[in-house]
C-alpha cells in the first residue's frame, strides 16, 4: 500500500535576504511556517508518516 500526501508550499525571499516558507498539507489543511528548507522537510516527513490516506491512483503503484 502506498501512502499519499500532497503539500502546497510557498516561499518568499525577503528584502533582507531571509526566506519565509508557508506550507499546507492538502488532505488535512494543517499549516506550517518556517524559515529554512531543512525544517520544512522534517515537518513534511512527519506529516507523511502519520498520513493514513491511500494513493488516489493505482498508476502510482506502478512507479
Amino acid at each position: 500500500m502506498l501512502i499519499y500526501a500532497s503539500f502546497l508550499v510557498r516561499c518568499w525571499t525577503k528584502p533582507d535576504g531571509t526566506i519565509s516558507i508557508h506550507a499546507e498539507h492538502v488532505q488535512s489543511g494543517e499549516q506550517f511556517k518556517c524559515d529554512n528548507l531543512g525544517t520544512l522537510s522534517g515537518w513534511m516527513e512527519s506529516v507523511r508518516q502519520s498520513s493514513k490516506a491511500e494513493s488516489p491512483s493505482e498508476e502510482m503503484e506502478k512507479e
